[in-house]
């Protein structure tokens, strides 16, 4: 089997990723009523925590990819171990 055992999780950054300009418009929304401010604050940080989701999610992209291939027999552990070994490089500094 080649690929796919993770449904290509490497190439996702975020599950309400689609609905950016939905959650964007729906705190302007909010923000437009006075009894809301709370509300649309909290909406607002759900759109920083989908840019720290994607951040961490592209670092790990490779990891990802690399367990990924190996668990479907495309790459073999060493493979794993050399990526894992360069993020651990990358992510240090």
């Amino acid at each position: 089997m080649s690929g796919g055992s993770y449904n290509y999780l490497h190439t996702h950054a975020g599950g309400l990723e689609d609905q950016r300009g939905d959650i964007e418009a729906m705190a302007k929304c909010l923000a437009g009523l006075p009894y809301a401010e709370r509300v649309a604050e909290a909406t607002r940080r759900v759109m920083a925590l989908l840019d720290e989701a994607e951040a961490a999610a592209q670092e790990l992209a490779d990891v990802w990819k690399a367990v990924e291939w190996w668990d479907s027999g495309d790459w073999d552990e060493n493979d794993v171990r050399e990526v894992i070994e360069e993020y651990r490089i990358s992510s240090a500094g």
